[in-house]
């Protein structure tokens, strides 16, 4: 590693383990004029002053991705090392924004500094998270070992103790770390956005009338509500209408994924451009989550067109709300999805309208807006 001395001689250290929606931070910053050192495992994605990539901690990821050693041993090796590298290189700035689960010593260093100690969070307070996620583990049986480990739940909150500020993408979001008594006046919220222009360019005209698509487009698994969905859709009995999956399985799932209906599709993960097609020819795009931050993916079905099927806690009802843009239903609700289903799949009008509301409703909300809204709260700290 090059050794740098301490002269704050840029604005802010971005510290990142794998990249998730970085650059699009990162662009905001440095567009604002501010220099910014770039750290993480992935390849630089976005202008910069400095970039600095990790290759140890990149070989691990890509090692568990091999297959070649156990995941959660060499992720939580990996994120030790961004973790330690990032606090090295906040000598040389004079703010730290690190990413929830891989920053606390940067942001112990931080306030040890006097220095700006922002932690980015891209899902809700981690003990909402696991309560919320076990109880329906226990509901289906599953084991609790696919959650964080009580070592992992102290690191959280050792974060959030750290920080000067938690930044959070949803009102969810940030109310789940209000009803674990964090500060509202310490939390920022700023909501994601989409690439409006690359997810409109859906073409609608291969949207048959038959069969009709419900699409899903994420990880297969039970925090997801996978499993309450599929209940659902059996409840539902549609006669001429389609379920497409797509995305990966976590271990949690595969059980649940045995014996489908011949009407239930299963893909793997697809890149962007595929999933615009599979969106291209669905009708619904639908999501009955239990935990997320604020999901990418339904911003992105609203953009494409698509009326969504969602719960509150997605996060995107603070841009997608019930009886206009959205159908919204309680999480875990079989009863109440499964209604929803037969109604949406009844009234492919209905559909239509409401995914034209969806557009609307999204199209301001893009990632230079969300880059922007950083810089701005940045610059405040550091001025």
């Amino acid at each position: 590693m090059i050794q740098d001395s301490p002269d704050n001689s840029f604005d802010v250290t971005v510290s990142v383990w794998n990249d998730f929606w970085s650059p699009y931070l990162v662009s905001g910053l440095h567009n604002a004029g501010l220099q910014v050192i770039q750290h993480t495992t992935a390849r630089q994605k976005a202008p910069c002053a400095r970039f600095v990539r990790n290759i140890p901690a990149s070989t691990l990821n890509h090692l568990a991705f091999r297959g070649l050693l156990p995941s959660r041993f060499a992720h939580s090796w990996s994120r030790g090392l961004v973790d330690s590298e990032g606090a090295r290189l906040l000598q040389k700035s004079k703010a730290f924004w690190g990413w929830s689960g891989c920053s606390l010593k940067g942001l112990q260093a931080a306030k040890a500094e006097g220095k700006p100690a922002i932690l980015e969070r891209g899902s809700s307070h981690c003990v909402w998270q696991k309560n919320c996620v076990a109880k329906e583990h226990r509901r289906l049986g599953l084991p609790l070992d696919e959650l964080s480990s009580d070592k992992e739940i102290a690191y959280d909150l050792a974060e959030y103790d750290a920080a000067d500020v938690i930044c959070v993408p949803s009102q969810f979001v940030r109310n789940t770390f209000l009803d674990n008594g964090v500060p509202e006046q310490k939390l920022f919220l700023n909501p994601y956005g989409v690439d409006f222009e690359f997810w409109s360019q859906c073409d609608s005209s291969k949207r048959t009338a038959h069969p009709f698509t419900f699409l899903w487009v994420a990880t297969l698994m039970p925090r997801k509500g996978i499993a309450v969905l599929l209940e659902a859709w059996r409840k539902a009995a549609l006669k001429d209408a389609h379920l497409v999956l797509v995305g990966g399985v976590s271990p949690s799932a595969q059980h649940l994924l045995r014996n489908l209906p011949k009407n239930i599709v299963l893909k793997p993960f697809l890149d962007h451009k595929s999933i615009r097609e599979e969106m291209s020819r669905a009708h619904v795009y639908v999501l009955p989550s239990f935990e997320e931050g604020m999901a990418r993916s339904v911003l992105e079905a609203a953009a494409a067109g698509l009326p969504v099927l969602i719960t509150e806690e997605t996060g995107a009802t603070d841009l997608l709300h019930n009886g206009t843009s959205a159908w919204v239903v309680p999480s875990g609700d079989v009863n109440a999805l499964a209604e929803s289903l037969v109604c949406l799949s009844s009234d492919q009008k209905n559909a239509i309208e409401r995914g034209t509301e969806a557009r609307l409703a999204v199209r301001d909300y893009s990632w230079e807006s969300y880059g922007e809204r950083a810089a701005l709260f940045l610059a405040e700290l550091v001025t």
